[in-house]
């Protein structure tokens, strides 16, 4: 099955539970490479909910910071954070937090 959403193609897609405490890895293989995605999580107090991608040696972080409410959370749009040769690739995501315990699901798009 191929999926286009606004011209970009579904490469992926992944439903985590992940537990109180812990962080979660992706990896996934697009064109020449495999991509791979670290989730983790950061309490800060005082701070405002907020998230992050940032590179860390060969792989990308996606940082969830005081990711701690039950009603849904999201990226408002696609966010670019891996680009190589000709290809971009997009991540969305939306997900709560319920009794300690932490709900994603990332989308990741090939961009046109």
């Amino acid at each position: 099955m191929k999926v286009k959403v606004g011209g970009r193609e579904l490469i992926t897609m992944a439903q985590l539970l992940i537990p109180m405490g812990e962080e979660a890895e992706l990896e996934f293989p697009i064109s020449d490479r495999h991509l791979k995605v670290r989730v983790k999580f950061v309490e800060e107090e005082g701070a405002e909910p907020a998230y992050s991608i940032t590179g860390e040696g060969e792989a990308a972080v996606l940082t969830l910071r005081n990711f701690n409410n039950p009603l849904p959370a999201a990226s408002p749009s696609p966010v670019i954070f891996a680009t190589w040769k000709e290809t971009k690739v997009s991540l969305l995501w939306t997900g709560l937090s319920v009794s300690g315990f932490k709900h994603l699901t990332l989308a990741f798009y090939l961009e046109p």
